[in-house]
């Protein structure tokens, strides 16, 4: 198999966008149901497993659905996944503490090619606990992005692979979040934050969506920590996979951070520990399972900075760390960028809460990346 990588003006540049509401409330500790109160663990499962078709749901029902499950030892209840069609397959696990992760059976899977060789064989592991093993094919390069297809028999197979474009030295850095984003990072840095986080650096970017932000961030750690330095992202669906694939291989090249992202739930499962994490317009008053995910990423990050669109989402998100925040430092403040230019209707990264926790980052532990070559 041969491919040809498009050159840099071939490229249109489409982008999956969605509608964001502007919140006009704040939650508090009383908005959390005690479902979501819970945290996450990174447990093995015990080998019980159910598998069972959506039913039909109301069109009206909103979001932060539970289903109830008849199981032998009684019923059991558990949040719908979001893009969940009726007649879908649902698979649940449970793990060795008698929690359930949730997932949607896939019949497509997609991922990034790690650093191999034609002929190596990977070991990928599935959301739904189905482990495949890849052997690359001639053709199939670092940073391509290859999706299997499950086969009627169950079996999975090839389907297809993509290249990247040609590699450019100075990739697209989209005008509305650049500035804002460096502004948040040289607060961090002037504020001394940065100076506290160890060389050897661990960084996470949740819910990271397109990651338009990693020249940025590339730099700026590059910088800052000359030493080896890992970056782990996650989102809950890969529709900016080839976006991440583009950040990987810049990364590498040019900053030579080694990155990998993911797509999970951070509602089911926790971000490796990490010294820094970064997240940007979480949608804290959705509520559901952000009050999960907020907590989840408290017990797993030394220093957790988010930065919010909205008064109600700051507000929301402080509430939501003060429910778990036991140890460290708060710190809530208006992004830099803003205070030489006038504020538009809807201001991109406005509000930044930092978080500091003095020995975070032990409980949850996880390998930064997934890959594993035989």
């Amino acid at each position: 198999m041969s491919h040809e990588s498009p050159s840099a003006d071939q490229v249109e540049y489409c982008y999956v966008t969605k509608e964001i509401g502007v919140p006009v409330c704040v939650l508090t500790e009383k908005d959390c149901d005690t479902r979501w109160q819970g945290f996450p663990q990174w447990l093995p499962f015990n080998g019980r497993r159910i598998e069972f078709q959506v039913p039909q749901i109301s069109t009206d029902a909103g979001s932060n659905i539970m289903l109830q499950v008849p199981v032998p030892d009684g019923k059991l209840e558990v949040p719908l996944p979001e893009r969940c069609a009726e007649g879908d397959t649902l698979c649940l696990f449970q793990r060795t503490d008698d929690s359930w992760k949730i997932v949607r059976r896939r019949d497509e899977f997609s991922f990034v090619v790690p650093d191999c060789s034609p002929g190596d064989s990977l070991t990928l592991t599935l959301a739904e606990q189905v482990s495949l093993s890849f052997a690359v094919p001639e053709g199939v390069s670092e940073h391509d992005v290859v999706t299997l297809r499950r086969q009627p028999d169950g079996e999975w197979a090839f389907d297809r692979c993509a290249a990247l474009p040609l590699f450019t030295p100075t990739p697209f850095q989209p005008e509305w979040t650049t500035a804002q984003y460096q502004h948040i990072l040289d607060a961090l840095k002037d504020k001394g934050y940065i100076d506290r986080l160890p060389r050897n650096l661990n960084v996470s970017v949740p819910f990271c969506g397109h990651f338009h932000e990693y020249v940025a961030l590339g730099n700026f750690l590059s910088e800052n920590f000359p030493s080896d330095v890992s970056v782990f992202g996650m989102e809950l669906y890969d529709d900016y996979l080839v976006d991440w694939a583009k950040a990987q291989r810049w990364l590498k090249k040019v900053r030579g951070i080694r990155c990998c992202i993911e797509a999970g739930d951070l509602a089911q499962d926790p971000l490796p520990s990490a010294d820094l994490a970064i997240g940007i317009h979480p949608e804290v008053t959705k509520g559901g399972p952000w009050f999960r995910i907020i907590g989840s990423l408290l017990r797993c990050c030394k220093l957790c900075v988010f930065a919010t669109f909205y008064k109600e989402e700051k507000e929301t998100l402080v509430n939501m760390i003060n429910m778990y925040q036991a140890n460290g430092s708060v710190e809530v403040f208006e992004n830099p960028f803003y205070e030489t230019r006038e504020l538009p209707s809807h201001p991109a990264m406005r509000f930044v809460v930092v978080v500091e926790q003095p020995a975070g980052g032990k409980e949850l532990l996880r390998s930064f990346f997934s890959f594993c070559s035989a």
